[in-house]
């Protein structure tokens, strides 16, 4: 993760969901007011620590009621034993690097060696750049890594569209 900051925001939050009609997320709700006081207010990227064991790169969502959350991943609540209901301690800190995102080894290095590809990754905006990365990082073999970042860095439409 990157350097850290001055803490943000510190509590003891329960783990809630969202309704299943809405994705089902397990999630910790941040509250509204308090985020408009954050130098990026809604658009602050975040390092969480979360039970004094799991640091998190993350986004706030829109809850719909003015307060914000975290998406916990099933996967996190299971690695640790936690569940719905369960509160923990959370400390959040701002997130410096505007991508907010840690950059694969792969794509870091394509981008440090071509300049027409880093200046065609750096065009699109924040959101788009964010999710080229973690479309490459889901991807194990390097080679598919590099092809998977240009054919996006192409045409960011590519790993949204659904296989027919």
């Amino acid at each position: 993760m990157a350097a850290r900051n001055v803490v943000l925001y510190s509590a003891e939050l329960p783990i809630e969901q969202v309704e299943q009609r809405r994705g089902g997320y397990f999630h910790l709700r941040i509250p509204g007011p308090l985020v408009e006081g954050w130098p990026a207010k809604r658009a602050t990227r975040l390092l969480c620590c979360i039970g004094g064991s799991l640091e998190l790169r993350s986004g706030l969502n829109h809850l719909g009621d003015g307060d914000l959350f975290i998406i916990l991943a099933g996967r996190h609540l299971k690695r640790m034993g936690w569940r719905l209901g369960d509160v923990v301690t959370v400390h959040l800190q701002e997130d410096t690097d505007p991508l907010g995102v840690d950059v694969p080894e792969a794509l870091s290095a394509l981008l440090e060696q071509d300049d027409v590809v880093r200046n065609a990754f750096d065009a699109h905006p924040v959101g788009t750049r964010r999710s080229i990365v973690h479309a490459v990082s889901r991807l194990k073999d390097i080679d598919k890594q590099v092809r998977k970042a240009l054919e996006m860095i192409r045409d960011p439409q590519i790993g949204r569209r659904r296989k027919e």
